[in-house]
């Protein structure tokens, strides 16, 4: 499956450079009028006739930082190695500072870019949409104020009506009767 897959990529990606003039280059009557532009609104327009080094200026660099990046990998490995034997870690202790053995670790862990960012910026988005979104809001005051809180606050109500009443005949005609004139002074305010 994964060399079918690689085939047809190799294929829809040399069809698309080569096609794309078709569909999105200039004069190509494919869109026809379905996006309407006015004649002010055409500076994309001057964006075709950049030079070809300027166009490809972004795929260079991109191919020369990795290659920078696996020869830099590649390099920091083999050094890591000289640095984990114990003959070279007692000279390195001994001939640099300290801070120049924690700078070359800082380098030989990929600059710890992921976990910078997961540490001081995803746990700590993720703490406070936790204990301010999660917790404050939607237990909080959704759950107070939603069915949930109304069930649970005609429950502690029913039950202290119910501690109150006693089961004599005087006690439920008053609550039969105080029941109705509240409902009776409902109906009348709306």
């Amino acid at each position: 499956m994964g060399f079918a897959l690689s085939v047809l990529s190799i294929g829809s990606l040399f069809s698309g450079f080569l096609l794309k003039d078709a569909f999105v280059g200039i004069g190509s009557s494919f869109w026809g009028n379905s996006i309407y532009k006015q004649d002010i609104h055409t500076i994309g327009l001057d964006f075709e006739f950049i030079p070809l080094v300027a166009k490809n200026l972004p795929l260079f660099l991109s191919i020369f930082g990795i290659i920078l990046g696996m020869t830099l990998n590649k390099w920091l490995n083999l050094y890591q190695t000289k640095l984990n034997t114990n003959n070279y870690k007692t000279h390195l202790k001994v001939s640099y500072p300290q801070t120049y053995v924690t700078s070359v670790w800082f380098f030989f862990h990929k600059w710890y870019f992921d976990y910078i960012y997961n540490y001081y910026i995803g746990y700590t988005i993720l703490q406070y949409s936790y204990n301010v979104f999660y917790k404050l809001i939607d237990k909080g005051f959704i759950e107070i104020l939603s069915l949930q809180g109304l069930s649970t606050l005609s429950y502690k109500l029913s039950s202290q009506v119910s501690r109150s009443q006693l089961g004599t005949i005087y006690n439920l005609s008053s609550f039969l009767f105080l029941g109705l004139i509240s409902l009776f002074v409902i109906l009348l305010a709306v």
